[in-house]
């Protein structure tokens, strides 16, 4: 049931130190996170501001730049290692994605068992309090425009009517397509309108890039 956040504790970069969000300054929080990488100050900064005030976060730019390990990183800063495992939902989004790992999957198992509403809650992106979408843009888009107005509403619906809920408060977005791209892309002028207003959930957009790849950086 965990097989979205399990890949998260292999990371190899450890803060050293984890305190509530309240705890930390801006300026030690920033300096934490800029002792483990390169040139992520104000990545550091909009993570910071992000989980104060619960708003969502669109990062993107080319591979290989730490994007989600960042945000990784940042809530590991928070979250003692058994919080961060039960209560941050990590997946990667593809082209095939559907939308079980937003809702949660049928165990008939552990349904029998009695477990279901463990197995739900350990799956569900609904159930988590924070949620690292790595390259969401690459998620169909009839996906995306179901997430979109589930974060609008408050609650995600599925096709036979069943609904959950949205207890998620800051859903941090990894992507390496540009999107502006991603908004011009095919499509009538309705389905790049509706592109648009799945962004418009994102307050924060940052494009991560490094000023400079030399050696000593």
């Amino acid at each position: 049931p965990q097989i979205f956040k399990l890949h998260s504790m292999y990371k190899k970069k450890i803060p050293r130190q984890c305190k509530p969000l309240n705890e930390w300054t801006l300026d030690e929080f920033v300096a934490e996170i800029n002792n483990q990488f390169v040139f992520s100050e104000t990545t550091a900064r909009i993570i910071f501001f992000a989980l104060k005030y619960e708003k969502n976060v669109l990062f993107h730019g080319p591979k290989g730049h730490a994007k989600s390990e960042i945000v990784e990183f940042a809530l590991q800063m928070i979250m003692p290692p058994e919080e961060f495992l039960m209560d941050v939902f990590v997946t990667a989004c593809g082209g095939k994605m559907k939308s079980e790992p937003f809702q949660g999957y049928q165990s008939l198992p552990a349904f029998k068992e009695g477990r279901m509403e463990t197995i739900m809650d350990q799956t569900m992106l609904v159930k988590s309090k924070y949620a690292i979408l790595d390259e969401l843009l690459a998620a169909p888009e009839s996906l995306l425009l179901f997430l979109r107005d589930g974060i609008s509403r408050g609650k995600l619906c599925a096709s036979d009517g069943v609904c959950h809920i949205v207890r998620t408060k800051v859903i941090f977005a990894c992507t390496n397509v540009d999107p502006q791209t991603w908004v011009d892309g095919a499509g009538s002028d309705d389905e790049k309108r509706s592109r648009d207003s799945f962004l418009d959930r994102f307050l924060y957009r940052k494009q991560i890039v490094w000023p400079s790849y030399t050696v000593e950086d």
